[in-house]
């Protein structure tokens, strides 16, 4: 649902029915969206049965040819597990705690080679309130399960385990989430735009997570046709010391390719 008022004022409704098993699990979210002189600014909320609301704000701006925007989502609980430790033994529980998420990002374009906006370069900060504090896969230390976890063994058979590493758990589990583990991270995206081509596009990007020190490093193409089919691949490269949330794997390089239609 859109309801404007000018071009000044614009109150938007969504219906969520993404694990929706009947009409009461329905998620409900609304926003409204304001301009504010050369700033663009907006309420939400989001909020669905048995679980706790969330509440955003976001605001765009630009500043001297510099393209500012910054969101912020709070709710008064956690809508998802995390891994809690208890007298030596691990469970995944959700925290009643308050959550708060914040990301800054701040970028501008330039001409490039007689292109007019060609190349462009964003730096973000995202904090992550309900991130681990501590980096877990460098504990080597056995902790037991509260709950026993059944995994997949080398042999392909069904393993019942009871105990293992922090990491071991949060794997297992399915409580890892890449860039939202910790809680302070670091950004930087880079783009060429028809690079050689005006149909390809090049990127030069890197996250980093703050406290562990490490990060990932990835560049590649992109190609877009003139009917919406896109594909391009990026190199992935690995940055930090050993056991941290992007060298874990032990993996110094990986390749990703794309492909697709945008509709």
């Amino acid at each position: 649902m859109h309801i404007p008022f000018g071009t000044s004022y614009n109150i938007y409704g969504f219906i969520d029915t993404k694990n929706a098993s009947s009409v009461d699990s329905v998620a409900l979210a609304g926003k409204f969206e304001f301009l504010a002189g050369g700033t663009e600014m907006a309420f939400s909320a989001w909020d669905k049965k048995s679980l706790h609301p969330v509440f955003g704000y976001d605001v765009s701006t630009r500043l001297a040819g510099i393209d500012i925007a910054a969101e912020l989502a709070v709710s008064g609980g956690s809508n998802a597990f995390s891994m809690k430790e208890e007298n030596g033994m691990l469970d995944k529980a959700k925290s009643n705690d308050w959550q708060t998420r914040l990301c800054i990002d701040i970028g501008r374009d330039f001409d490039f080679f007689a292109i007019p906006r060609g190349f462009s370069v964003t730096g973000s900060f995202y904090y992550n309130g309900p991130g681990y504090g501590d980096n877990m896969f460098a504990d080597t230390t056995q902790y037991q399960f509260k709950n026993s976890i059944t995994v997949v063994g080398p042999s392909g058979t069904s393993v019942v385990k009871t105990q293992g590493t922090k990491a071991d758990f949060l794997l297992e589990t399915n409580l890892y989430e890449q860039h939202n583990y910790s809680k302070y991270y670091a950004a930087l995206f880079t783009t060429i735009n028809r690079f050689f081509f005006s149909s390809l596009s090049a990127s030069c990007n890197v996250v980093w997570n703050i406290p562990q020190k490490s990060g990932i490093l990835s560049t590649g193409l992109t190609y877009m046709s003139l009917n919406e089919f896109f594909t391009g691949f990026l190199i992935n490269g690995y940055i930090g010391k050993k056991n941290t949330e992007y060298t874990f794997q032990n993996q110094a390089l990986s390749l990703q390719i794309t492909a697709g239609v945008t509709f």
